[in-house]
């Protein structure tokens, strides 16, 4: 027992057992990089969107979960869906048909350009994606 807790306040310490959602992103070649750049233009909003939603302004949260409730409200599937997991760069919606007996997801990507990290990252085809880190220094 004495063990056990010690594993479980060593976690908690360095933070292991935090429930944050980790961001995920996409690091590209330069080349790559370059054409989502020039392509892509970058959506003017207050912040950046990622998993816990702490860093976009709170009139573009709220306008972003609104936009969430409004597109699951309207699935090909005619099932009653709800925006159940956010993860920076695209949402699920989420809801069951049939009584409850099938279970129906729908997985929607934010629209490409949208800042999803503070040095500049934007979101493209539903994933943060930033240029390699090791490409960005000149020494």
């Amino acid at each position: 027992f004495f063990w056990i807790s010690c594993i479980a306040i060593r976690l908690y310490v360095c933070g292991a057992c935090s429930s944050e959602p980790e961001p995920i992103i996409k690091f590209l070649e330069d080349s790559e990089w370059k054409k989502i750049e020039d392509s892509v233009p970058l959506v003017n909003i207050l912040g950046y969107v990622d998993p816990s939603m702490k860093h976009i302004s709170p009139i573009c949260r709220q306008q972003l979960e609104a936009r969430m409730i409004q597109r699951c409200a309207r699935p090909a599937s005619g099932a009653d869906l709800r925006p159940a997991v956010f993860r920076g760069c695209n949402f699920t919606c989420r809801g069951t048909q049939q009584g409850g007996t099938v279970t129906v997801e729908e997985h929607v990507s934010l629209r490409n350009g949208t800042p999803c990290g503070p040095l500049g990252e934007r979101c493209y085809k539903g994933v943060c994606v930033a240029r390699s880190p090791e490409t960005t220094c000149s020494v």
